[in-house]
């Protein structure tokens, strides 16, 4: 249905790339380089036909992706004061699957990613894309809903901290947003946050902000309907609308919209995950369990058969199933096999008045979705560029003004985003770590680590323990000592200068000073700071409940956060330069647990949070805004050198903001 492709370009601008027999240890595996491609394309988009212009039509020419240079429209520095101008003006991102539902006529798809909405109908064909709409990358079992003529849907989101339902109309693939929901900021991102259901005709919505109620709202007259007390989850319309229902645990319950004051119905799932469809004149429910499908008359509630599937020995099948009419029942079933990572699946109909099966066949397959092999789509999820891994950032940081620098465990990248370059390194045995110039190979022996540089030679020669970081120079490392000590390295010397308890939490550098943090335990924390050019420790702290991050200004000045969670908030600390005193500079108001921090030469701060929102806070006049950056935890942040560009890593790949003028 969509086939989504990468391109990767080779090499780092760094010094050299690893010849594939470049110096290393006997013991060592040979490792592979990717070598440079001839040219970098940007990602294909999908269309409805080649010659279609890809939906929708943007006038705005942001964000760039790979391969398109970004224009400058003379961004001015990030602070508290343009954060509502702040948009995504780079991003390379994956596109990972969200969330997925079918129109309750069966002919249209609707599939949320990291890169929008994407609308589809069942023969296989794109109708409408639309990137800006993006969920929150949270298990959400009923975060997304549309309509029966694909005319209207409904969406769960994160807006500047806060979740929101947004309710929006489709004319000719335009959006028109017509209604907005918005939450308490009470609750966080735990599973199933938000639901929502919209009914058929796309009157009526069905909400809940954190589960323990939920409201019926009439969309046209604006109104709340009805208002049930209780802890439920996964909201739905039946497939008439003529009914609501969720699960409590295994429980299904059914509301009669028609009567919602009266009593709903109830009866046992076999599990809280378990298929279940409703026919479209609603008499009838029905529910798969592993080996058979229980079909239940609605009114007044009673099991009416039971349909055998054979073989009925079996005890993990996973269902799909849905009325093809009142009268006929489909369903696909899969029992999958882990170890040999192959399928057997089970594709039938029934006759719902006799429950005979009118047809059914078993086939072998490799995959485990069932709901694309039920529905008849395909969708292909796109990775990184040249072998970035989104879970495992080692660094984020700009090398120029205009030149970002992306770190994973067995990959690094350089962004050029004035000419649209990339330029990759991956090694699939090898850990990277990339300075500024070149990037350098980690090699863990028995009694030993080694950091390799490109022609083979070894810069550092350690105890036998993974490194944590390199600085921007490569002179200076931090290696992780089983969690006992976090011991800091220099070039030429072979014993660690500093030696400090805990495991690594966080580092920062500027160019005289890096400051590492270090826990030793659920509490202790150790805060060193150490002067490169004597390589002596200026100061170490020992503090209690900070969050694991740190930055430092320009001037030497180190920032880092204190939790006061009795009053749900986090207090912005300073260590002004030369001394070690701590000062307290502000009290934010915490939507979400802080991760991440960076500082900008403008003396801006920014914070980002594990909703995907980030705080932009101005030091010198200590005044801050929120906006949301991502639908996913912002692991880590960077701003450039002239403090123009804010780049964010989440978990589904790379952002960069500018605030762009009105």
């Amino acid at each position: 249905l969509a086939t989504f492709l990468s391109a990767c370009g080779g090499s780092l601008p760094f010094e050299r790339d690893f010849p594939a027999d470049a110096g290393q240890p006997p013991t060592s595996t040979p490792v592979r380089t990717i070598t440079p491609a001839a040219s970098l394309l940007p990602s294909p988009t999908p269309s409805l036909t080649p010659t279609l212009t890809p939906f929708p039509t943007r006038r705005s020419p942001y964000p760039v992706g790979l391969g398109t240079p970004l224009p400058d429209a003379g961004f001015p520095g990030i602070s508290s004061g343009n954060t509502t101008l702040l948009k995504n003006v780079f991003e390379h991102t994956t596109t990972l699957r969200q969330a997925n539902v079918i129109s309750s006529n069966q002919e249209t798809v609707l599939i949320a990613t990291s890169k929008g909405l994407y609308l589809f109908d069942t023969q296989e064909n794109l109708l409408a894309h639309w990137p800006e709409i993006k969920m929150a990358n949270i298990a959400c079992s009923a975060c997304l809903t549309i309509n029966e003529d694909a005319s209207r849907f409904a969406i769960a989101l994160r807006k500047d901290g806060a979740w929101q339902i947004q309710v929006h109309n489709i004319r000719d693939e335009k959006l028109e947003l017509i209604k907005t929901f918005v939450g308490p900021e009470t609750f966080g991102l735990e599973s199933d946050p938000v639901q929502v259901a919209i009914s058929p005709d796309g009157e009526t919505l069905v909400y809940s902000f954190g589960g323990n109620s939920f409201v019926l709202y009439n969309l046209s007259r604006e109104i709340e309907l009805f208002e049930y007390r209780g802890r439920v989850q996964s909201l739905r319309f039946s497939r008439g609308g003529q009914y609501i229902y969720a699960r409590r645990q295994t429980e299904v319950l059914i509301w009669d919209v028609y009567n919602i004051e009266g009593e709903f119905r109830n009866f046992l799932a076999p599990n809280e995950n378990a298929a279940i469809d409703f026919s479209p004149g609603g008499e009838y429910v029905a529910v798969a369990f592993s080996s058979k499908i229980r079909l239940y008359r609605i009114t007044p509630l009673a099991l009416v058969r039971e349909i055998d599937v054979p073989p009925t020995s079996v005890t993990n099948r996973t269902w799909q199933i849905a009325f093809l009419d009142d009268e006929t029942l489909r369903g696909y079933a899969l029992q999958w096999d882990s170890r040999t990572q192959t399928g057997q699946a089970t594709i039938g109909e029934w006759d719902v008045s006799t429950g005979e099966a009118l047809t059914i066949e078993e086939q072998e397959t490799d995959s485990q979705n069932t709901f694309d092999e039920f529905v008849g789509i395909e969708f292909v999820q796109e990775q990184l560029v040249g072998g970035l891994d989104p879970t495992g950032y080692r660094a984020l940081r700009f090398i120029s003004a205009d030149v970002l620098l992306v770190n994973s465990q067995y990959a690094a990248c350089s962004f050029k985003l004035t000419t649209g370059e990339t330029n990759c390194q991956a090694q699939d045995d090898s850990l990277l770590h990339a300075a500024d110039g070149p990037v350098f190979r980690e090699i863990r022996e028995d009694k030993s680590t080694l950091l390799v540089n490109a022609l083979g030679e070894t810069v550092f020669s350690l105890d036998p323990y993974p490194i944590r970081w390199i600085n921007r120079t490569a002179d200076f490392l931090l290696l992780d000592n089983n969690s006992r000590t976090t011991d800091l390295y220099v070039k030429d010397r072979s014993l660690p200068v500093q030696s400090v308890p805990g495991s690594l939490r966080s580092v920062a550098e500027n160019a005289n000073l890096l400051v590492f943090l270090t826990k030793q335990n659920s509490e202790l924390m150790y805060m060193t700071m150490v002067e490169k050019a004597t390589r002596k420790a200026l100061f170490q702290k020992r503090e209690t409940r900070l969050y694991d991050m740190l930055g430092i200004a320009l001037d030497g000045t180190t920032y880092f956060l204190r939790e006061d969670r009795d009053n749900n908030q986090a207090i912005i600390k300073a260590i002004p330069p030369g001394t070690d005193e701590v000062l307290d500079l502000l009290r934010i108001d915490l939507v979400a647990e802080p991760i991440s921090m960076a500082i900008s030469p403008q003396n801006t701060l920014a914070i980002g949070m594990q909703d995907g929102s980030i705080s932009i806070i101005s030091l010198d006049g200590l005044t801050q805004e929120i906006f949301q950056a991502l639908q996913s935890p912002v692991n880590l942040l960077a701003f450039s050198p002239d403090g123009r560009y804010l780049a964010a890593a989440g978990q589904n790949g790379i952002t960069v903001f500018a605030a762009l003028p009105r």
